[in-house]
């Protein structure tokens, strides 16, 4: 009875080195469950921090290409701009010569005028010079008449 008496302290012993083993596996557990859920979440925020790290490389991507599209439509922009400088320019510069065209066309057509009064003026005096012509040759050849008379009359006298 001996062994049996040593065997209930060393069944105790062994059941407290058991209770203290299980007890120290229950806080290893612990601890490896939470290291367990702390690379859970490193390994979780590195994937977040993988995706932020594509996006914002796609991001970067993208607005060097808007950039890039910007910096072309600036230009067309540019080009747009002196192209319509140029027009502006030259649509005055059209009709700066409009003006001086329609200027010139309106002293033209004074002198036109002032043409046609001086030609229908000079008309009239024409047709009354010729008139006055038709007279004076319609006495010249009565003047002619009366002097042929006179000198038919004279022979006739001799």
């Amino acid at each position: 009875m001996a062994t049996n008496d040593q065997n209930p302290p060393s069944l105790a012993k062994t059941n407290q080195q058991t209770s203290e083993i299980f007890q120290q596996a229950n806080e290893f557990l612990t601890l490896l469950q939470n290291k367990n859920e702390t690379l859970n979440k490193i390994r979780y925020r590195l994937t977040n921090l993988t995706y932020d790290a594509v996006d914002t490389c796609t991001l970067l991507e993208e607005l060097d290409i808007t950039k890039h599209d910007l910096e072309d439509t600036q230009q067309l922009c540019d080009q747009l701009q002196t192209t319509i400088d140029n027009l502006h320019t030259s649509s005055k510069t059209f009709e700066e010569k409009l003006q001086e065209h329609i200027k010139t066309n309106q002293t033209l057509e004074k002198n036109l005028e002032k043409q046609k009064k001086t030609n229908s003026d000079l008309q009239q005096e024409n047709t009354r010079l010729l008139a006055l012509n038709a007279k004076q040759l319609q006495d010249l050849r009565h003047i002619e008449q009366l002097r042929q008379s006179i000198i038919t009359f004279e022979k006739k006298l001799d």
